[in-house]
């Protein structure tokens, strides 16, 4: 039994094996959701014969999107045993990705474990974004992609040998190509975290890497095609006289914060086991220094309090008072305990973050990443197109994106813990955690 199990630990391949037909396997169980997308883009093809003609359509009347489209017009023609298989692929691509980000050496343990820390927020995110095909296409896909483009930063940053190949630089500015038409809020991060990262390397050491100069180059230019396309123009009208008529009439400041409150509600809901796993893995990594201690000690009363907090008071009221004139708002005997939870929870993010930044090796590429989402957040924000996600629930899969970090903070974290026994225990709650969003969903 033992050299059965040496030889599968060995056996780095089979290990990899195993867990793509795993995923296969799970993807088996989900496809076409006709109550979405998926039920329009079904039948598009005989409605548009020619795919050109179906994304100048596009182009000039909704969405700029147009890898994902073209992607969608083809998928929804061939069995869609193919999607399962392709779906498949990206999220061990993505798995993989992560644990190679802090890793030199990768093990099937690794890649399972990063794919497991993708499911810590409650399932009804990772299914609105990840397990219908439409969904898969604007969300996970570019998610992955993005990766893909990151990894080399990270390995600049740890001073690893990078591959300067032609044909690996040609497939990052592919996959820039592919993230920037496929999904803006991606977009914004990775822009984001580029320039923090080059802006970083510039100041410090008075250079910056060539292959940057062309991805940004390209974001720009796909910002402004984004920005000019008439479809986007187009879906910003519906978005504004469909849903929130009064979104002109906001004040930028206003904007932000119905936005803000919106999606420190939403970060709380999807994201309700992460502080508590990150908190501990903190704990077991920083017991060693008084500020350690200290930084502990907050977050023991601070999360449980959030939390209540966050249990005892009706979300929606917030609403009421954010749309009215600030000035009403602040005279009202209750809107300070309306935004309560809102201030708890900045707070509780605010420290989560610092102990983050504090208790990593990769202290500045993790600070560049939390930079990228509060920046991220603020840009998307101010579309209409996204701010109509305010008055009506289908804004999950807006958060599918901080999925990916908070893997990444939970995976260096984890490399950071030697004792073998605390490690078991920390995976067998992150296992726990899995079970009870899926649950919970």
């Amino acid at each position: 039994m033992d050299s059965i199990k040496k030889r599968f630990k060995e056996n780095t391949y089979l290990g990899f094996l195993i867990l793509l037909v795993s995923l296969f396997i799970v993807n088996l169980f989900f496809g076409i959701r006709v109550d979405t997308d998926d039920n329009w883009f079904k039948g598009v093809h005989t409605v548009y014969p020619d795919i050109f003609k179906f994304l100048k359509w596009r182009y000039d009347s909704y969405s700029a999107r147009i890898i994902p489209d073209g992607i969608d017009y083809f998928i929804f023609n061939v069995p869609i045993i193919i999607w399962q298989v392709i779906n498949s692929l990206f999220i061990f691509l993505g798995g993989y990705l992560l644990a190679t980000l802090f890793n030199k050496r990768i093990t099937v343990k690794s890649v399972w474990v990063a794919i497991a820390s993708l499911c810590l927020a409650d399932f009804s995110l990772i299914w609105d974004s990840a397990y219908w095909v439409t969904g898969s296409l604007n969300y996970l896909w570019p998610s992955v992609a993005a990766l893909f483009i990151l990894k080399p930063y990270f390995m600049r940053y740890q001073g690893q040998e990078q591959n300067e190949k032609w044909w690996y630089q040609l497939s990052m500015i592919i996959a820039t190509i592919y993230v920037g038409l496929s999904n803006e809020q991606i977009l914004a991060l990775l822009l984001g975290f580029i320039l923090l990262f080059e802006g970083y390397n510039l100041i410090k050491n008075h250079c910056i890497k060539l292959i940057s100069i062309p991805i940004t180059i390209i974001l720009f230019a796909i910002i402004v095609f984004l920005l000019k396309s008439p479809g986007v123009v187009a879906r910003q009208v519906h978005e504004v006289s469909f849903w929130t008529p009064e979104f002109n009439k906001y004040s930028t400041n206003l904007k932000i914060r119905i936005w803000y409150v919106w999606a420190i509600r939403n970060i709380a809901k999807l994201y309700y086991f992460v502080p508590f796993l990150l908190t501990g893995l903190m704990y077991v990594v920083l017991n060693q220094k008084k500020e350690q201690k200290l930084f502990f000690t907050i977050q023991l009363w601070l999360l449980p309090i959030t939390m209540l907090s966050s249990l005892s008071i009706d979300f929606n009221r917030i609403f009421i008072y954010l749309y009215q004139p600030v000035t009403v708002a602040l005279a009202n005997h209750d809107f300070w305990i309306a935004i309560l939870p809102y201030i708890l929870w900045s707070f509780e993010l605010l420290v989560l973050s610092a102990g983050i930044v504090w208790s990593k090796h990769n202290k500045l590429m993790v600070l560049f990443f939390l930079l990228s989402i509060v920046a991220g957040l603020a840009i998307v924000g101010n579309s209409p197109a996204i701010f109509s996600t305010v008055k009506i629930y289908r804004g999950a899969r807006i958060f599918f994106f901080i999925d990916f970090y908070i893997a990444i903070f939970a995976l260096d974290l984890l490399k950071n813990v030697e004792n073998s026994k605390i490690l078991k225990v920390l995976y067998s709650v992150a296992i726990g955690g899995v079970l009870l969003g899926v649950v919970m969903y």
